[in-house]
């Protein structure tokens, strides 16, 4: 029995499933920023103005980065994008933890963790599940899109738990650590 349950899983869906959580991770970090914000700014002393400057920064570095990703995937490759997303994620995070500074705060939160998770996001991963997939592609996408906006959903949820139990910086780090798991 158990066999012929083997013989009837496509792979693909293992790859849809690894995608769906890559970009729950990715689009919950860059869009479930909310609880970090008050955290953030006790901790940096900075004025609210400025912090929500940074958080726009990065909300535009973002969208900066997609097309970015996208000229990436076709020309270096989906492996090449997301290893160097992966990177400037690690990179950015400790850096970003480390700064005292609102101006190496903006560079490492606002522009650079926000490429990486640009390099990382839905536009890095959708092409390897169109790959996959000819019969039931849409319904790959519509799984890999569920993953997305399903990371608003359940990050912002845990990352408010996670900063009130152990801190703003060590939920970052952790989240970073997760990335180079990946």
């Amino acid at each position: 029995m158990q066999s012929a349950n083997k013989k009837n899983w496509y792979y693909g869906w293992n790859i849809v499933i690894t995608t769906s959580l890559i970009t729950m991770l990715t689009v919950g970090t860059r869009l479930g920023a909310g609880p970090f914000f008050n955290p953030m700014l006790e901790s940096l002393g900075i004025s609210r103005t400025l912090l929500s400057f940074i958080f726009a920064v990065s909300m535009i570095a973002y969208g900066i980065g997609m097309p970015i990703a996208g000229y990436l995937v076709d020309k270096l490759g989906t492996r090449f994008v997301l290893l160097s997303g992966a990177v400037m994620i690690v990179i950015s995070t400790v850096w970003a933890v480390c700064s005292n500074g609102p101006v190496s705060f903006t560079i490492t939160y606002g522009i650079l963790l926000s490429l990486g998770l640009s390099f990382t996001s839905p536009i890095a991963v959708t092409p390897i599940v169109s790959k996959w997939f000819t019969r039931q592609r849409g319904k790959a996408l519509f799984y890999l899109s569920t993953g997305s906006m399903g990371g608003i959903a359940i990050m912002t949820p845990i990352f408010t738990f996670a900063i009130e139990w152990v801190g703003w910086k060590i939920t970052m780090l952790c989240c970073s650590q997760v990335y180079s798991s990946l």
